[in-house]
């Protein structure tokens, strides 16, 4: 069985419909010419409003990247780390008395929940303080988190040198309390450093620690 459909259109309305139809190609090739980002093919013709739809659509883009970037920053997620600072340790002996006859400084930064710290300790004459055992305190306010760093004098937590002139003697830091660090010789027999350890200490001395231990209340992050 055959079906045939006729349709009659008067002229004008043959002509409204090729109005439509034109009407809707130019739109689609426009569509078409505009959308971005454009690939080009090979010898295929460039023209400036192409290219800078291109460069128009990159832009937005990076935009939105940045704005995205921006909104998710949250300093609460960025690991902590400071610049080095200046400060002014004390050496005390294990009675919490300041050792005499020397000048110690240091600096330190903050590296997520732990401190490092270098100090430095330059005698100008013998100590005599009959310790039995120094330790170079933290920056004021700081304190070791025990709980985090093991028992006291039972962990490594850096080195360090002693020297008199021709003698250097190497060092092991260990925690020595909540407050500070203290450090044992290096030598036939472990023992800690003091006004005789590893030598009698005097003008001309010194006795340089580094250390990281973790700090009170400190997190990994800022």
């Amino acid at each position: 069985m055959n079906i045939n459909i006729r349709i009659d259109l008067t002229p004008g309305s043959a002509r409204r419909i090729a109005y439509v139809g034109l009407t809707l190609l130019l739109v689609g090739l426009a569509t078409v010419a505009n959308a971005v980002p454009v690939k080009f093919m090979s010898h295929q013709k460039l023209t400036a409003e192409q290219l800078n739809g291109n460069f128009a659509d990159l832009e937005g883009r990076v935009t939105a990247l940045g704005t995205a970037l921006d909104a998710k920053a949250d300093k609460a997620r960025l690991p902590a780390m400071t610049e080095w600072t200046p400060y002014t340790p004390t050496l005390l002996t294990n009675k919490r008395a300041a050792v005499a006859g020397q000048t110690t400084t240091g600096y330190y930064r903050r590296v997520g929940d732990a401190i490092e710290v270098r100090t430095s300790t330059a005698f100008t004459s013998a100590p005599a303080s009959g310790a039995v055992t120094w330790q170079v305190t933290l920056p004021t306010g700081l304190a070791i988190d025990l709980s985090r760093g093991g028992p006291a004098g039972s962990v490594t937590v850096g080195g360090g040198v002693a020297q008199l002139g021709t003698l250097n003697v190497i060092l092991a830091a260990y925690v020595q309390s909540s407050v500070g660090v203290t450090a044992l010789a290096n030598g036939d027999n472990s023992y800690y450093v003091n006004d005789q350890v590893p030598f009698a200490f005097a003008n001309g001395a010194t006795f340089s620690l580094y250390f990281t231990v973790p700090i009170a209340g400190w997190g990994a992050t800022l």
